[in-house]
This record gives C-alpha cells, structure tokens and sequence, in this order.
C-alpha cells in the first residue's frame, strides 16, 4: 500500500520565523490487497514526486558542485560524496563513478565507503555493464563481508548474468546475515524481502515453482500485500497446473499407442488430473495422424 503525505500549513512570518501550527496526514493512493499492514512492519520513506521531486534532485546537485567549486582541492571527501549521489540520481552515471571514486580516495569512514562503492556498482548497472558491477560489488564484500546489502546487489547482478545458481549463492548469503547499514541509507523493504525475491526468479527459471512459492509466502507472512509477491505466487500455482495437464497429457498419449474401446477411453481419462474430474464439458476423441493414434481433450 502506498501512501502519500499530505501537508497544510497556516502560518505567519514573525520577523525571520515562520510561526504556526502543520497539519499533516498520511493518506493512501491505492487499496491494499489485505485488510490491511501491521504498523510494526510499515516503513515510511520521505520522497517527493514529480516536478518537485526533479527539482530537489537538481537543487542538491547544485548545492555540492558551488561548494566543490568554492573550496577546490580542500574541498572536504563528504562534499564528493553528495555531488557523486547528485549526478547519480540524475543519470549522469560516468561523472558519478567519478565523483564517488574521489569521496573514496580521501575517506577513511568504511559505513560510507561501503555505500560509495554499492552506488558505484548501481552507476555501472545502469549502463547495462553488469560484469563491472559484479567485480565493484565484490570490493564491497571485502569491506564488509556481514553487511546483507551488497550480497543482495550481487544476487540481482547475477541475473541480468543469467546465472541462476550464482544469483541463489548470493540470495542465501544474504539470508543468513543479520547485518545491514542501520541508517537511513538502508531500505527496510529491500532488506527484508530482496534475498527472497532474487530466490523467486531464480528458482522460477529453474522451473522449480514448488520452492518459489515458499519463497513468496515468506515475504507475504511479513508483507501480506506484497504485490510482486503475490502476482509471482499465482504465476507458479498457475505454471504447476499447467505442467500437471501436460504431465496427464503424456501418459494420454503413450496409452494410446494401442487401439481402445469405451471401457479403454474411461481408463484413460483417470490419467487426467484433479481438476479436470468431473467437467461435463469435456470432449474426448480420436483421430489418426501419420497412422498414430492421439487424444484431445477440450475444457470449455
């Protein structure tokens, strides 16, 4: 569920101070599938939308390169990393990468530096070179081999690789560790559900849909409306009953190698699955193809 923050301010200037009270409310944009999300598992994050929140970014971007320019070669490492985020959520990837190696080179406080290096490797997936990331985020796990953020970052880069195996190594690391930057550069939901989401994809890549449903409803035990969760859940139930028919199908067929009856045509429909039992809209017939014998069930 998503909700948005809406603010009314009356107010007055006192000289240099704005001086009244702010009323605010968190109102939902759209209905939860559930009845609703525990408090103890919402996360609220500050975001601004749209043309302000274009403006903001720009604002910020702005702010750091007046002060890199003003203070030059004493400019202080932290300065390098605001500017790096600024041109990072602007897109201008190359110059953030830039930017953030600077922050790098003259930081000694490895929380941020570990941070720096995740938005480098998120610079370079964004420019689709993933095997780059993939060794940037790497840097990052020697840094700090308990923190779960760049296992996370290396799951999802292993499956723009297409190595599914790779990606669920990374996805169970993650899950084992505890750790995470406890500050406000961490995303609650993105640590709580982004090892199981990566298991999902993998897994339903893999055709292994049971285990991806276990996956989904562990997210959906802490997040009961859990979009991507629950549309990736009815996909797998959905794929198992396909694979079920196909499965009934094949043994349909292979029977019907041998010329049946009535009595034969009654057996064989006991091969077709559960769901398929008791449909009076079923039609069954036979018919010859290059001299083999096949079966076609209809489902109306």
């Amino acid at each position: 569920c998503i909700m948005r923050h809406l603010r009314e301010r009356v107010v007055r200037k006192a000289l240099y101070v704005w001086k009244a009270p702010i009323h605010e409310v968190l109102c939902a944009t759209v209905i939860p599938f559930s009845k609703g999300v525990p408090w103890e598992v919402s996360h609220i994050r500050h975001e601004s939308f749209g043309e302000e929140a274009e403006s903001k970014k720009l604002r910020n971007l702005e702010i750091a390169r007046r002060h890199i320019e003003k203070e030059g070669k004493a400019a202080e490492p932290r300065l390098w990393l605001n500017y790096g985020r600024g041109l990072h959520s602007t897109g201008k990837y190359k110059e953030a990468i830039e930017a953030l190696q600077k922050y790098l080179d003259g930081s000694e406080w490895n929380e941020e530096r570990y941070y720096a290096i995740l938005a480098q490797a998120d610079c370079l997936r964004s420019q689709k070179l993933y095997e780059q990331a993939y060794r940037r985020l790497l840097d990052a796990v020697r840094l700090f081999a308990d923190l779960k953020e760049a296992y996370i970052d290396l799951g999802q880069v292993a499956l723009l690789l297409e190595e599914f195996d790779n990606a669920m190594h990374w996805a169970k690391l993650a899950q084992g560790t505890e750790k995470y930057l406890d500050n406000y550069l961490s995303n609650p939901l993105r640590i709580e559900t982004g090892a199981h989401e990566i298991m999902i994809v993998a897994l339903m890549e893999k055709q292994k849909f049971r285990e991806a449903i276990e996956e989904c409803n562990k997210i959906l035990a802490i997040y009961p409306a859990y979009r991507e969760a629950i549309i990736k859940k009815a996909i797998c139930t959905n794929m198992l009953k396909e694979n079920e028919i196909a499965e009934a199908y094949k043994k349909l067929e292979f029977m019907l190698q041998l010329e049946g009856d009535r009595e034969k045509q009654k057996s064989l429909l006991s091969a077709v699955p559960r769901m398929l039992h008791g449909r009076p809209d079923i039609a069954v017939w036979k018919e010859k193809r290059r001299g083999n014998q096949t079966l076609q069930i209809l489902c109306g």
